[in-house]
């Protein structure tokens, strides 16, 4: 029996991904994001099943998946499956200085809009926007930019 796919593969990542890796990915995102959610308590997963997490996740990669929503920059979803969790303790060592990980600043990832909200919704950003946003909704991170931005001199 032929696997049926419910998402079509977004345009922009014909050539790129496959249908059955942007599946598993697509999958594993609303898995680890639901746990997370339960996890933190927060009560999206009360009312929301892993489909309705995949369909939200699908949404947000249609509208506007191309490109980090901070930076503009153009993601890297051919890093997609690329990421190894046994790397995420090196990055904490100093040869994370040298530029370990930087390969990965791009891959994209999901994120909650605003996990305070009453309501579930996500965007693709790149890795490094997200690792650095946390818990931060949309605005406050934009705000904080700004403030690094108008403040910081160069170093002497």
């Amino acid at each position: 029996m032929p696997i049926i796919h419910k998402y079509d593969l977004p345009p922009f990542l014909l050539g790129i991904l496959s249908v059955s890796a942007y599946d598993k990915w697509l999958n594993c995102k609303a898995d680890s994001l639901r746990t997370r959610d339960i996890r933190l308590k927060r009560p999206f997963p009360e009312t929301c099943s892993k489909a309705i997490y995949k369909q939200k996740i699908h949404a947000a990669i249609l509208a506007g998946g191309e490109k980090d929503p901070y930076t503009g920059d153009a993601l890297r979803w051919d890093l997609v499956g690329a990421w190894d969790k046994t790397k995420e303790a090196l990055l904490c060592l100093p040869p994370a200085r040298a530029g370990l990980g930087k390969e990965y600043f791009l891959m994209p990832t999901v994120d909650h809009c605003d996990p305070c909200a009453d309501q579930l919704n996500f965007e693709i950003c790149s890795w490094i926007v997200n690792s650095s946003k946390t818990l931060m909704n949309p605005q406050e991170y934009v705000d904080l930019c700004r403030k690094v931005a108008g403040n910081r001199q160069a170093c002497a």
